[in-house]
């Protein structure tokens, strides 16, 4: 599990990273499901969405819909 989400934009790109690979390849999930799977690997699960939407590792293709790239 990640303590925090590093300030530094290097070191927190290697966490989202991560974070990435431990969601499910090519899935598309609703927002609860997202949540379930990021609370597996950090607390504030709002926080590292918005990280990983920002970082363009997943995509929002609507609200309350994530979808993850294949590998």
């Amino acid at each position: 599990m990640l303590i925090q989400i590093p300030r530094r934009e290097a070191k927190r790109a290697i966490a989202l990273d991560w974070i990435t690979a431990h969601l499910p390849a090519g899935a598309t999930l609703n927002e609860k499901r997202m949540n379930e799977a990021l609370a597996a690997v950090h607390d504030d699960t709002a926080a590292v969405r918005r990280y990983l939407v920002d970082s363009g590792r997943i995509t929002r293709p609507e609200p309350g819909v994530y979808s993850i790239p294949n590998g």
